[in-house]
């Protein structure tokens, strides 16, 4: 499932129409925060394959987060931030490796107890470091810091 729009949107479905892949990758738009939350609930991974381009990187990657919160194991590339946001609670692979990509994905779908571990360690890394309050927490830290260095 490919939530969301974005410029390759097109494209992407029209890969999508190619007969062995017809009818295995559904597309939604955009959703409002609950129906979205659902939605990631029912994922039996969730993965963030960005590349690296040119003039662009992965800057956070807030849907692993999400992820995370929901109880669903998360696998994303080395790309960016990406690696940073997961950490230990989650499979990080090569960018552009799409064999490693894949083995990430069977190992966090079928290895019962690694999907254990990701589960539980990704919901305590999004509640104890990716949550809404401890990020407003470190940001205004943040602030007082420069304040008091400024002064």
């Amino acid at each position: 499932m490919m939530i969301g729009s974005g410029p390759m949107r097109g494209e992407l479905e029209l890969f999508s129409s190619l007969p062995e892949l017809r009818g295995r990758i559904h597309f939604r738009n955009a959703l409002e925060p609950e129906d979205l939350a659902r939605a990631i609930r029912s994922f039996d991974v969730l993965t963030l394959p960005s590349l690296t381009m040119p003039r662009w990187k992965e800057q956070y990657g807030r849907v692993l987060g999400e992820g995370m919160a929901a109880g669903v194991p998360v696998v994303g590339s080395d790309s960016g931030a990406i690696p940073e946001v997961i950490a230990d609670a989650g499979i990080v692979v090569r960018e552009s490796d799409p064999e490693a990509l894949a083995e990430a994905l069977h190992t966090a779908i079928f290895d019962d107890s690694t999907r254990s571990r990701l589960i539980e360690s990704g919901k305590r890394r999004a509640e104890d470091e990716l949550s809404t309050p401890v990020m407003a927490g470190r940001l205004v830290s943040l602030y007082e810091r420069v304040l008091t260095s400024a002064c």
